[in-house]
């Protein structure tokens, strides 16, 4: 879908991310009923804070974004500094933290 057409839906953006060499790892669940976006950094390396701000600034309407950060150091700085500033630009923005690890 057009993701013009969801931020103007009032519907909440979902949007995970994390280091590449997961696949299809957060890449694999952007879909319908699923993520709205994936972000990726390089292999094993979270995201930048530029490329996770980008992501929520691209997809993030009136409904707000979800953000499903992995219990990642790395993940947890750059998509909680991310979420900060895009709150500084008007935005709902609000984190959940998950574990993947058993």
């Amino acid at each position: 879908r057009d993701y013009e057409a969801l931020k103007a839906s009032g519907k909440v953006a979902i949007v995970s991310g994390g280091g590449s060499g997961h696949e299809p790892a957060m890449a694999g669940y952007v879909g319908e009923g699923c993520l709205t976006a994936a972000v990726c950094g390089d292999v094993f390396a979270s995201p930048t804070i530029k490329a996770v701000l980008a992501t929520i600034l691209t997809v993030t309407g009136s409904g707000g974004c979800l953000l499903i950060v992995m219990n990642y150091t790395g993940d947890r700085i750059n998509f909680g500094i991310a979420a900060e500033e895009a709150k500084l630009q008007g935005l709902k923005v609000e984190m959940v933290i998950v574990a993947d690890d058993v």
